[in-house]
């Protein structure tokens, strides 16, 4: 069975696809628990004993009825019935969570509805049952040696990035944003309100560098556009991202023209700025 708005070549070879509204996996995850409930697919021993809030979250799931939950999530309701028979007769039954489910404004919410299925399912702490997560943590990374936490000024202030094209056209936001610099990131093809996002980028006072590999949609609206190497052109370590080996990655070309890797970049930028604290002089090794 897989879940996903586009009929991806995973799905065309699926048993069921269930095309949900980007958005809605939330309601689509409480429409299968209510109809798994429904079908006698709970197991309420292991609830008993190892299930917190457990008539909380049901009140919760139980407020709307399954065919108005399914009519939102754009999912015929005989479909999501017929995958909770099939979840309840499974024997194991694992859930597979893919890359982006959580990438919206209710998306953590989606993901916690869908980890409690194999929990009310009695589908944990059984070989081959449960979820099966990516790997990003085997090798789990320092942050606060990352973003040097000791380093940001104090009352430094943090947007979210998913909300910087509406940030950008607050005309309350205080203070405004000024400059922005984009790298690793095309925020005018992946963010929401594409609109929305270029007339923010178009603004006349505003700074923008960016840093990428190629012109894309985004660069074409920067001040500055610094060249970054591609990953086949300098040493790097990739940790683990749905799976479990880390890997070491040595170049195979030279840079090309001016291009550095984005490490290098910052370096230059910081002994610009006047940075001296060691982390700056330090290289990637």
């Amino acid at each position: 069975v897989v879940v996903d708005p586009r009929r991806t070549k995973v799905a065309e070879q699926a048993d069921l696809h269930l095309a949900v509204r980007p958005g809605t996996d939330v309601l689509l995850a409480w429409a299968l628990t209510q109809e798994l409930e429904r079908l006698g697919g709970f197991d309420h021993d292991f609830i008993a004993e190892h299930v917190h809030g457990y008539d909380a979250y049901m009140g919760e799931v139980r407020a709307r009825a399954a065919e108005a939950l399914a009519r939102d999530c754009g999912v015929a309701l005989e479909e999501i019935t017929r995958l909770a028979g099939w979840y309840r007769d499974a024997d194991p039954a694992a859930i597979s969570v893919g890359n982006g489910l959580e990438r919206n404004r209710n998306g953590g919410s989606g993901i916690r509805a869908v980890f409690a299925l194999p929990a009310l399912a009695g589908q944990f702490g059984r070989r081959g049952a449960g979820l099966i997560n990516g790997a990003g943590n085997a090798f789990p990374k320092t942050v606060a040696r990352l973003t040097r936490p000791d380093l940001v000024p104090a009352g430094t202030r943090t947007l979210n990035i998913i909300d910087i094209g509406r940030h950008l056209l607050d005309a309350t936001l205080d203070p405004p944003i000024k400059a922005l610099f984009i790298y690793n990131h095309n925020p005018l093809i992946v963010h929401p309100d594409q609109n929305r996002m270029r007339r923010g980028l178009e603004r006349e006072d505003l700074f923008v560098v960016g840093c990428d590999v190629v012109m894309t949609d985004s660069m074409a609206y920067a001040d500055v556009v610094l060249p970054a190497s591609t990953h086949f052109e300098f040493h790097d370590v990739y940790p683990a991202y749905g799976q479990q080996w880390l890997q070491r990655a040595e170049p195979v070309i030279p840079p090309v023209g001016e291009s550095l890797p984005n490490t290098e970049i910052f370096r230059r930028l910081a002994a610009r700025f006047g940075f001296d604290d060691a982390v700056f002089r330090a290289d990637d090794a």
